[in-house]
């Protein structure tokens, strides 16, 4: 299963509590992010979503960029 997060503000509580859920059915967690100008093109707000998404057991598999790194 892939989730899609761009930004670690959009870990809220309730999307921490459905990622929690699938782990504990054993089903592995994929996560898709598009770099996107202004959002998420510094690397520490990607360094900390991806530390967020791995302490939760979502392996950050996939980083979309467009043209010239995305935006």
């Amino acid at each position: 299963m892939n989730t899609h997060f761009n930004h670690p503000s959009e870990l809220t509580p309730a999307a921490v509590a459905s990622l929690d859920r699938p782990v504990e059915g054993r089903r592995s967690l994929g996560c898709q992010t598009v770099l996107l100008k202004g959002v998420n093109d510094d690397p520490k707000v990607m360094m900390k979503l991806m530390h967020e998404l791995l302490r939760r057991a979502s392996d950050p598999t996939t980083i979309y960029g467009g043209p010239g790194g995305g935006w």
